[in-house]
């Protein structure tokens, strides 16, 4: 083991594991197959870092953190973090983060931060350089699946005509726009720009022409994975860190003599060609990749891929489709009227996807989108801004805008050699995710590297401060030297809430494999089942909750075993207020609480209908601009035993300004207007109807019922 400890082992080996499978690892078993699975090995592995880290400290009496010059505004981004959550309009969601999301709640962005302060301290520049190795060759992995995505002859429809490995496994269609194991081209486009810039530095900085050839073949595969994203953001990131790269190449502070030289003929800035020797062929062959590449597939610009085969869990902004721009725009639009109201604190970290509805612009009512979730702001300087406000923003663009600018000096200031070559490529990568996420946001993988790109320039520039941060001393650890047995009863203790820890996360996992399979199940029972067992295992979790409640209301109504049905109408209720707890601003949760009412509507009418028009209003008031949210409160003043007609007409005539062509709401207004002996008002509302579908069954009834009338 070369004199190395365990416990430096298990740190340096858990960091190769988390560069090297978090972008592979995906499951089909799981309610979201990529991010959830990702950000769970993440966690398991940063406690595995965690429990050594301890484990070494007690053994060497000394317990350090190595300083780097960002530790005060990676301090106050935390505190930010910190202080959002706080004040968040849901914190159980500001905490763990969105589900389906996972990264970029406070237990996230502590982890992260926690593994930048890791590296630093723990590997030296030969091991930084050896885990940016395993990154690269991860990356060359998940570019491979990529191109066998796309249409290749190694894979034949029946007809002869070449398909990707996966065709018509997935709602996306892989084939015209690939997305790998990250589960989405946008995220894959930012994941393989990253790594090409990192590998065109190891082309520059390995020794050996053997080398030289596998990173430059690595390379020709990421860019050819990359291409088939066809993902505008990701080009427009990918051009930012490419002019990057080559400026910074040539970027030197002058020596004496050239100073001089300049002087004398008056000129204003001597441009000194780097040194690179041979590797100016190799660079050429980086750049012939992308032409050859751009020749024969072309690029998200020029030859821009068919829309996908979408379910209604997919939107335009994440394929990139044919509203895009009208779409961004307006929740952009949304993110900055959330932050207007929210201005200090934002809504609460990762609470996008609640805090949206809530001033969501009516205009997105009329694009083809009109009822998708939106859970990002698809920016995510927007997202920053509306979720964390100025307290979480600010410390966020000091921290990306500090970290560029010691680069950058360091840069100016360096002789051209392997370390300044390293971090071009480190630089470049951090900026064209920098751009790309103007357009997108990020997820684990990416979020892993923007905290670890800073982390791996100050090790190999030496720029970590030599001074550590130490957390305990031999003399505050004095008592585990007055016997053995406080030793090993610490490293014991260690070792138990590290398995404890680790256990925690696999526990939700399971939760989460049970969920899914009650969330996709046929039957009523079995639907039941597997929320039970979800929700036994995470009864913390209010998506969990409530969904089981809406499986008990639905059962309350359907089994003939009285004493059954009761259990679950009185379990249903519980389990929707014990959610509410713990989420009370979650819009997700009170919908499924209207869920709930209304089939125990279908039990006893007149005890559950008065409370499910005030869950009705409360989820009007949370998503007072969303026109199907609106409809469904129309419908239960409907339900009344004596209708209130003006009430639901006026919110029906609101929904129909805001999306003219929901017909369903226009339906049932012209029923709304024929039971009231309104027949003119109906007949303007008919026309529209049949204008946009003589044949429509419904029209052609209510139609005849309105001749009848007259």
């Amino acid at each position: 083991m070369d004199g190395r400890s365990l416990p430096d082992i298990v740190i340096e080996y858990s960091f190769y594991l988390l560069i090297f499978l978090v972008p592979i690892i995906w499951l089909p078993v799981n309610y979201e197959l990529f991010e959830f699975n990702k950000m769970t090995l993440t966690y398991i592995l940063a406690t595995a870092i965690f429990g050594a880290w301890i484990f070494k400290g007690i053994s060497e009496r000394r317990l350090y953190i190595k300083r780097t010059p960002l530790d005060l505004v990676l301090l106050l981004f935390l505190a930010g973090n910190i202080l959002a959550t706080i004040f968040s309009n849901d914190p159980h969601m500001s905490i763990f983060g969105y589900y389906s999301r996972f990264n970029g709640g406070l237990l996230s962005t502590v982890t992260y931060i926690f593994l930048y302060y890791a590296l630093v301290t723990h590997l030296d520049k030969e091991k930084a350089i050896k885990l940016l190795l395993v990154g690269f060759a991860s990356s060359v992995l998940v570019a491979i699946y990529a191109i066998i995505q796309h249409p290749t002859p190694l894979f034949r429809n029946p007809d002869g005509s070449f398909r990707g490995i996966d065709a018509g496994y997935w709602d996306q269609n892989g084939e015209v726009r690939a997305f790998s194991t990250l589960g989405q081209p946008n995220w894959l486009a930012a994941y393989m720009a990253m790594f090409f810039f990192i590998g065109t530095s190891f082309l520059l900085t390995l020794e050996k022409n053997w080398q030289k050839l596998l990173i430059l073949s690595g390379l020709a595969l990421i860019f050819l994975g990359f291409t088939f994203t066809y993902s505008r953001g990701g080009t427009l990131g990918f051009v930012a860190g490419g002019i990057l790269f080559l400026m910074l190449l040539f970027l030197s502070k002058p020596t004496f003599l050239e100073k001089i030289h300049d002087r004398i003929l008056f000129v204003r800035r001597h441009i000194r060609v780097p040194k690179l020797g041979n590797d100016w062929r190799w660079f050429f062959g980086v750049i012939a990749i992308i032409v050859v590449s751009n020749l024969a597939f072309g690029n998200a610009f020029t030859k821009r891929g068919a829309a996908f085969d979408v379910s209604g869990s997919v939107t335009q902004l994440e394929i990139e489709g044919e509203q895009t721009g009208q779409i961004r725009l307006i929740v952009w639009k949304g993110a900055l009227n959330t932050f207007k109201h929210y201005p200090i604190f934002g809504t609460g970290v990762e609470t996008f996807a609640v805090s949206y509805y809530k001033f969501r612009p009516p205009e997105h009512n009329e694009t083809g989108e009109w009822d998708f979730l939106y859970n990002k702001a698809h920016n995510e300087y927007l997202n920053y801004l509306s979720t964390t406000g100025i307290v979480g923003t600010l410390p966020y663009l000091a921290l990306i805008i500090a970290f560029l600018f010691i680069v950058v000096g360091w840069l100016y200031f360096s002789t051209e050699n392997k370390e300044k070559l390293l971090s071009l490529g480190l630089v470049s990568a951090y900026v064209s995710y920098l751009v790309q996420n103007v357009f997108g946001f990020s997820v684990v993988i990416i979020a892993i590297l923007f905290f670890l790109i800073p982390g791996f320039f100050f090790i190999i520039s030496d720029l970590e401060k030599s001074r550590n941060f130490v957390l305990l001393s031999e003399k505050n650890l004095k008592l585990l030297s007055a016997h053995p047995l406080w030793e090993y009863s610490s490293k014991l203790a260690v070792v138990i809430l590290t398995a404890a820890l680790v256990l925690l996360a696999i526990n939700s996992w399971v939760a989460d494999y049970y969920f899914a399979k009650g969330i996709s199940g046929n039957t009523a029972d079995v639907v039941y089942t597997n929320l039970s067992s979800a929700t036994r295992l995470r009864p913390d979790e209010p998506l969990f909750v409530s969904e089981l409640a809406a499986a008990e209301a639905n059962l309350s109504h359907q089994v003939e075993d009285k004493d059954f049905a009761k259990k679950m109408e009185e379990n249903s209720l519980k389990h929707i207020e014990k959610a509410l707890s713990i989420s009370p601003n979650n819009l997700g949760v009170w919908r499924n609480k209207l869920r709930v009412l209304f089939e125990l509507v279908k039990v006893d009418h007149d005890r559950y209908l008065p409370d499910a028009i005030k869950t009705a209003e409360k989820v009007g008031e949370l998503a007072p601009t969303d026109a199907k949210t609106q409809y469904n409160i129309a419908l239960f003043y409907l339900l009344r035993d004596d209708p209130d007609y003006e009430k639901a007409n006026d919110i029906l005539k609101k929904v129909v300004s805001w999306r003219p062509q929901y017909l369903e709401a226009r339906k049932q207004l012209v029923e709304n207007y024929i039971d009231q002996g309104k027949n003119k008002e109906a007949k303007e509302q008919l026309n529209y109807l049949l204008t946009e579908n003589p044949d429509d069954e419904k029209s052609l009834k209510l139609l005849k019922q309105l001749t009848k009338s007259d």
